[in-house]
């Protein structure tokens, strides 16, 4: 039986994966405000002459923007290039003044981008999601290595899980809050687009709760401290002395080498790691679940649904409730013998997870850009890879 998960590490893992439950939210917020009523023609709500029974809800973005079809899928797609150059740039910060701290700075592009995508301007809108992606692709590099860190070996697996949870927690939220903002109050998806800015608050409020990595501490020299996270987030009986041993002479070893980074080569070089990561991204990429995420209720609506964020919830929720399937088997079933292939050995893992995460995040992110930016055009539902792929990469290495 793997040890039990503290209520200390339960609060600490949420904190944490505060910007995973963006990186969901910011997936799917755009999707739920492109409502276009009954005559599926964005034009006639923004000039209002949508006179039909069932007309442009109150609340949909194109009575308050002029966008065309084209138009919303560019403001998708800079969300998702905001993300890739996050990616780019999250690993630095992390590595220099640890993972806690760069999450709490990462709150401020998050707040900005969502502030700015709110304004109800069209330009403000591409500016914001692009600015709203830096933040999802800093915080969506950061938190799993952060909660893989804090996290018993024993239940590493339910702790890492936490952020594939959030993501598909917030994906159901924005749907729910959609519904009701979209729906019945004008101007509704200002409201939405601004949301995450709760979240991000009460992440920087409850910052006490969270703790920093115990391994980027003893890297750093600064063993005592690492200590006295250890002994807040484990169980009264647990060893902390072996488990802080065990972590200070990873950190010799990593020291002594004298290479914190790894380079594209070195990522290359083990092809099994790369070929699972991107391999899982591509398999979730191909069975359409971009489409279904970026625009269900656009779907739904061609489909003559009269509610159309009603039915996107329903996805949202079946997502939120299959994760808890694959949360069960994480430590009960060895997730790397089932996932990885034989022979891809225990610490073989681990070493490409804490390594690696990056570089297979931006690749990852890379094939998600690439081919949302030449495949919207081919389907009416605006298809195209989503950050929702990223995800499933990113969390292949402890799912």
């Amino acid at each position: 039986m793997p040890p039990k998960v503290t209520n200390n590490m339960w609060v600490a893992a949420l904190l944490t994966a505060t910007p995973s439950f963006v990186f969901g939210f910011a997936l799917a917020a755009l999707n739920s405000c492109l409502v276009k009523g009954d005559g599926n023609d964005e034009g006639k709500c923004f000039s209002g002459d949508d006179d039909d029974s069932n007309g442009c809800p109150q609340g949909t973005i194109y009575k308050d923007l002029d966008l065309d079809a084209t138009k919303a899928q560019v403001a998708t797609a800079l969300g998702i290039l905001g993300a890739w150059v996050g990616s780019l740039s999250g690993s630095a910060p992390s590595e220099k003044y640890g993972r806690k701290f760069t999450l709490l700075c990462n709150n401020v592009p998050i707040v900005l981008g969502a502030m700015l995508t709110a304004t109800g301007d069209e330009y403000c809108l591409y500016v914001g999601r692009f600015v709203l992606g830096l933040g999802v692709g800093v915080g969506s590099v950061v938190a799993p290595v952060l909660l893989s860190e804090v996290a018993d070996k024993d239940n590493a697996g339910m702790v890492t899980s936490i952020h594939q949870l959030m993501i598909t927690l917030a994906i159901f939220v924005v749907a729910v809050l959609a519904y009701g903002f979209v729906t019945y109050v004008d101007h509704g998806w200002q409201y939405v687009q601004a949301f995450v800015v709760i979240p991000c608050t009460l992440m920087v409020l409850f910052q006490k709760y969270m703790y920093e990595s115990p391994k980027w501490l003893c890297q750093r020299g600064r063993s005592s401290e690492a200590r006295v996270v250890l002994q807040a987030l484990r169980e009264d009986d647990h060893d902390v002395d072996s488990e802080l041993e065990t972590i200070q002479m990873e950190s010799k070893q990593l020291n002594s080498s004298g290479n914190d980074e790894v380079t594209w080569g070195e990522v290359f070089a083990h092809r099994h790691g790369v070929t699972v990561g991107v391999g899982l991204m591509t398999i979730s990429a191909l069975t359409g679940i971009n489409t279904v995420i970026f625009y269900s209720t656009t779907i739904f609506a061609f489909a003559g649904f009269d509610e159309a964020i009603l039915a996107t919830s329903s996805v949202g929720l079946i997502n939120f409730l299959a994760t808890f399937v694959a949360t069960g088997f994480t430590d009960k079933v060895d997730h790397t013998a089932t996932t990885l292939p034989h022979g891809f050995h225990h610490h073989y893992y681990h070493y490409l997870y804490f390594h690696l995460l990056h570089h297979i995040s931006i690749l990852t992110l890379t094939l998600t850009l690439t081919t949302h930016t030449f495949y919207p055009y081919h389907f009416p539902s605006g298809g195209g890879s989503s950050w929702y792929s990223w995800a499933a990469a990113s969390c292949s290495w402890h799912c």
